[in-house]
């Protein structure tokens, strides 16, 4: 009996010396090693402001930021244990909380659009990234802007492929009242991406800026509502994985938006 409590006692012994070195390791270097290699691995700069060992076998990184469009307030990371000691290191859990991630498109009145409040959760990445797939889901929330799902909740799951440049994944966006009124499917295959989907409105977004224009645009959403009329279309456009560009946008179907549709989410009134 003494001879196991003395086994027992020592691993803990052990276990603690590990997690204090470990601590003062990333404590010292982990920053620097851990910005550098992300920003080579993503061909962004990336910038943390504190890190933190995480037990087990983690890290912990406050107020990170991508550039130039994405910010969390938190990264958690874990690793294999047999991978930390060689290259690639086997990520096995990433979480991501308070996310925000900002689009804005080219041309003259751009599409933009907000994403706030995203939580992500991910697994299985190697560093430096390597092909593998790497299964995700998060949600998040539209900012309050000038656009037509502006405060509704987005969600999104899927695998992605950094290196080979691969994915499948669908997005749905949906408003307060549990109507999804965006939903779409990603696939990219060698960095070639088609993104189709379907746009459904039980109402039409206010996006003039004219007093009498928005009575009307009110009075036509409130019999269209009380009707359970529902305007929808069908969507799809091409692009790169690594470089997202939202345009060229064709539509099918019962078309309310058109030509306008960028439009919509650039936060320029429409013409009246």
């Amino acid at each position: 009996m003494n001879t196991l409590k003395k086994i027992f006692i020592g691993c803990v012994i052990i276990v603690v010396l590990a997690a204090v070195a470990a601590s003062i390791y990333v404590k010292l270097y982990g920053k620097a090693l851990l910005e550098a290699e992300l920003s080579r691995s993503l061909q962004k700069q990336v910038r943390l402001e504190t890190i933190a060992y995480q037990f087990p076998f983690g890290v912990r990184a406050g107020n990170v930021r991508i550039d130039p469009d994405f910010s969390a307030g938190e990264v958690l990371a874990q690793f294999a244990p047999s991978s930390l000691w060689a290259e690639p290191r086997r990520v096995t859990r990433v979480v991501v909380n308070g996310g925000v991630y900002s689009y804005i498109g080219r041309g003259e009145n751009p599409m933009r659009f907000r994403v706030e409040d995203i939580h992500l959760a991910a697994g299985e990445l190697l560093i430096p990234l390597s092909p593998v797939h790497t299964n995700f889901k998060f949600d998040g929330h539209l900012a309050q802007e000038r656009n037509p799902l502006s405060g509704s909740r987005v969600e999104s799951s899927g695998w992605v492929d950094w290196v080979k440049k691969d994915m499948e994944g669908t997005l749905r966006v949906v408003d307060p009242s549990g109507h999804a009124g965006l939903t779409a499917q990603a696939v990219s295959r060698n960095n070639d991406m088609t993104v189709t989907g379907d746009l459904k409105m039980t109402s039409l977004p206010a996006v003039t800026r004219s007093t009498d224009a928005a009575a009307i645009n009110e009075l036509i959403s409130g019999v269209l509502s009380a009707a359970g009329v529902e305007i929808g279309a069908r969507f799809s456009f091409k692009t790169k994985m690594d470089d997202l560009q939202i345009s060229n946008i064709a539509f099918s179907g019962k078309v309310i938006a058109g030509g306008g549709f960028e439009k919509m989410f650039s936060g320029e009134p429409a013409a009246e």
